[in-house]
């Protein structure tokens, strides 16, 4: 008789399934992602999603998804109890491309989005629900990337190879 294992990889798996069935999701009767996972050999980053038509001739994120059943730091449900190490928070902040946590409600099938910036804390212990991942959001989360991509150079100036 084996001894019962934590579901941990399972929580995770279904996670990311709700998170990819949530982003890919029609809203106003288009796509506006396509999420590719990245498997194994990329430690932080679970997802790199491109946008789908952006006004950029290339316009991405990347998504560390992290499922939980833990549920909300209170009864208000303000707060989804989903840990994000230092090391991954420095790792996505050193990405050099936009970076969202994913928190997911894997119980209640509801998945949350959070930024990563500059100015966010060193390690995360829950994310804000504010921003569940829904068409209103979306919208605003494609708007931000094209709009991100769209102001960088994608060409440098000049180079010592030429």
């Amino acid at each position: 008789m084996s001894s019962l294992v934590p579901y941990n990889d399972e929580i995770g798996k279904l996670g990311e399934a709700l998170f990819e069935a949530r982003i890919i999701r029609f809203c106003r009767k288009r796509p506006w992602f396509n999420p590719s996972h990245l498997g194994e050999k990329f430690p932080t980053s679970d997802y790199h999603v491109r946008l789908v038509l952006p006004n950029a001739p290339e316009a991405y994120f990347f998504a560390q998804v992290k499922g939980t059943t833990k549920g909300y730091s209170s009864k208000a449900r303000t707060r989804l109890l989903v840990e994000i190490s230092a090391r991954d928070v420095q790792r996505l902040k050193d990405s050099r491309a936009p970076c969202y946590i994913i928190g997911v409600d894997v119980d209640h099938e509801r998945c949350f989005i959070h930024a990563i910036t500059s100015s966010s804390p060193s390690h995360f212990a829950s994310i804000p629900t504010t921003h569940p991942l829904n068409c209103v959001t979306k919208l605003a989360l494609w708007k931000e990337g094209d709009a991100y991509w769209q102001a960088r150079p994608m060409l440098p100036d000049t180079s010592s190879l030429t």
